[in-house]
C-alpha cells in the first residue's frame, strides 16, 4: 500500500492518474478500513492525504 500511495505523490510521474484510479477503485477504501483497524493506516494517512489533494475526483 505504501508503494501504490507513493506513485500518486506529486514527485512521481503521472502522479495524479495514479491518485484518480488508486483512490477511486472501491476496494481501496476496504483495504484502508482494514489497516486502521489493524493500527497499521497511521503512517500511510500523509500519503493519503497528498493524494487526495492531487487526485482528479469531483
Amino acid at each position: 500500500m505504501e508503494t501504490l500511495l507513493k506513485e500518486a505523490q506529486p514527485a512521481s510521474q503521472f502522479s495524479a492518474l495514479a491518485a484518480t484510479v488508486f483512490l477511486s477503485d472501491p476496494n481501496f477504501e476496504l483495504v484502508k478500513q482494514n489497516l486502521y483497524v489493524l493500527e497499521l493506516w497511521q503512517d500511510l494517512e500523509p500519503l493519503y492525504q497528498t493524494a487526495l489533494a492531487i487526485a482528479l475526483l469531483p
